[in-house]
């Protein structure tokens, strides 16, 4: 059986009983929960720049946290553990920049120069990221609240894409300290 509704001169069609894929899925990327895990919160990749934007655990309904304003493509959420800002990477110009919204879409602040951000579970004020230093990229932290920057590892090899543990006392990254001449 069939059901058939008009909404806004389109006719929405759903088979019963038939499960249902979010179309959201293949146009979205770096998608992480909430941490009260009751929503989801990703790069979408379907407008004309990529977009961070958040959906319920089911994938229903869409809400647009940035919309390209301020910077090009979009990547990279993350929520803070109080559920209420959301740090993403964006191009401003030419430089990847980490930058800040409230999870409504307000409240637009450039943090930091920086790719691929991610913020400790047990501190919101403490975010990991990559910078090149000397054509290598290298682990940074920040402590959003002083501003104040460490650098994290050092050498002439790449170390980057850091993670915190779920008790946001380790960090794990990935480097190719083993062979330099590698990626």
């Amino acid at each position: 059986t069939t059901n058939s509704n008009l909404r806004t001169g389109k006719i929405v069609k759903k088979e019963i009983g038939v499960p249902v894929t979010n179309p959201l899925l293949s146009e979205g990327g770096d998608g992480k929960w909430y941490p009260d895990g009751k929503n989801v919160v990703f790069a979408y990749r379907k407008p004309n720049q990529p977009v961070i934007v958040k959906t319920n655990g089911d994938g229903v309904g869409l809400n647009y946290i940035s919309q390209s304003a301020m910077g090009n493509d979009d990547a990279n959420p993350n929520v803070t553990s109080d559920n209420n800002v959301v740090i993403f990477t964006t191009l401003i110009g030419s430089n990847r920049m980490i930058c800040s919204m409230d999870s409504r879409g307000g409240r637009f602040t450039v943090i930091t120069d920086g790719d691929h951000v991610a913020v400790n579970p047990k501190d919101s004020n403490e975010i990991i990221y990559n910078l090149m230093v000397n054509k290598t990229s290298q682990l940074f932290s920040m402590d959003i609240k002083s501003g104040r920057k460490t650098q994290l590892t050092t050498g002439d090899f790449n170390c980057r894409d850091g993670a915190f543990s779920s008790d946001g006392q380790w960090i794990a990254f990935a480097s190719n300290r083993e062979d330099p001449k590698s990626n």
